[in-house]
């Protein structure tokens, strides 16, 4: 039989654990002892904690590039709203009308004179037009907007709920230079010398009921309406058809442009 006996020495306060004395007992009744040396402890190992900072660093940095990403966004947003107040020019305009009606084939001098008002709404970056036009004259009141990308015009009738939409007249002045045009008016520099023009159209049935092709800007203005494709007329048809039939009115400070749209 093997008994182990601790051996612990004092120095001082402490205690040191010393060497370990084995005694044997064999079954004859002998002791005998045997020095031996204490059982190896199983060392402790200690990790540093790298890998929580570690994740730590990591989740700063993507917070970091968040807060970063969402202000680049956030400023590209408020330039693109800044720089569109800047490109849209906005005006109510007094235009003197000295009627001078030129009906194609012939100019007849007319002697009366009045004053159209236009609320003009005109958009650099979208290249559009619109002209929000009162009842005068012979005309009624409508919403006209010329679309120069896809070169159509469009007359909102609110009163009626209809929506006419014909090809763009390039003849019209194009966003740069109306606004070149209205800012000459304002400054005395520029006296427009107004002739009255007038084209006759006809509505085209069936009513129109996809919008997209005529671009997003006229489906905007005319999607809650009846919206009708025009067909020019010449003088020859407007005599064979019947007289029943709409007139509106703008101008784009070069000419007042009167549209009859017969049913």
């Amino acid at each position: 039989m093997t008994i182990y006996k601790g051996n612990l020495q004092k120095n001082g306060d402490k205690e040191k654990r010393g060497e370990f004395e084995v005694v044997i007992q064999p079954l004859t009744g002998k002791k005998k002892k045997v020095v031996a040396s204490p059982p190896a402890q199983a060392p402790i190992l200690f990790t540093p904690a790298r890998r929580s900072r570690t994740c730590f660093n990591l989740c700063l940095i993507l917070i970091g590039l968040l807060v970063l990403a969402g202000g680049v966004v956030g400023a590209v947003f408020l330039y693109k709203h800044l720089t569109m107040k800047h490109h849209v020019h906005q005006e109510h305009v007094k235009i003197p009308i000295h009627k001078t009606a030129a009906l194609k084939s012939e100019t007849t001098q007319i002697h009366s004179a009045f004053s159209l008002e236009e609320d003009v709404e005109i958009d650099i970056e979208s290249n559009t037009e619109k002209l929000q036009v009162p009842d005068f004259d012979d005309c009624r009141s409508s919403l006209v907007m010329h679309d120069f990308y896809s070169n159509y015009t469009a007359i909102v009738d609110r009163k009626d709920r209809e929506c006419f939409v014909m090809k763009l007249d390039r003849k019209i002045s194009p966003p740069k230079n109306f606004i070149d045009l209205l800012y000459k008016y304002k400054t005395g520099y520029y006296m427009p010398d107004i002739k009255e023009v007038r084209e006759d159209y006809r509505i085209v049935t069936p009513e129109l009921k996809d919008l997209a092709f005529f671009g997003p800007f006229i489906k905007f203005e005319c999607q809650n309406y009846s919206t009708y494709m025009m067909e020019k007329l010449d003088q020859e048809q407007v005599f064979t058809i019947e007289f029943q039939f709409k007139t509106y009115g703008y101008s784009d400070m070069k000419s007042l442009i009167k549209d009859r749209i017969f049913k």
